[in-house]
């Protein structure tokens, strides 16, 4: 399982954006979680059966999407 937590101006179109890296993949999150503080949303999604590299593809993209501030980038064993 791989963990994204993305941190974004908050505007209308961040989440889609964000949420776009995925699609454009045919990638089904398997959990995702968005809040508001202040300017910023905080957005942390997980995805499963996804290899290291691809997960460090999406971050690398996400990274480069308008409005995203940083992405960092875990990986955890799934939960039994």
């Amino acid at each position: 399982m791989h963990r994204f937590r993305i941190e974004v101006s908050a505007e209308p179109q961040s989440l889609l954006r964000v949420l776009g890296c995925f699609a454009q993949r045919d990638i089904v999150p398997a959990t995702t979680r968005m809040r508001v503080e202040d300017s910023r949303m905080q957005i942390e999604i997980e995805a499963g059966n996804l290899p290291p590299a691809q997960a460090a593809l999406i971050a690398a993209k996400l990274r480069e999407a308008v409005a995203v501030t940083d992405v960092a980038l875990d990986h955890r064993a799934p939960a039994t």
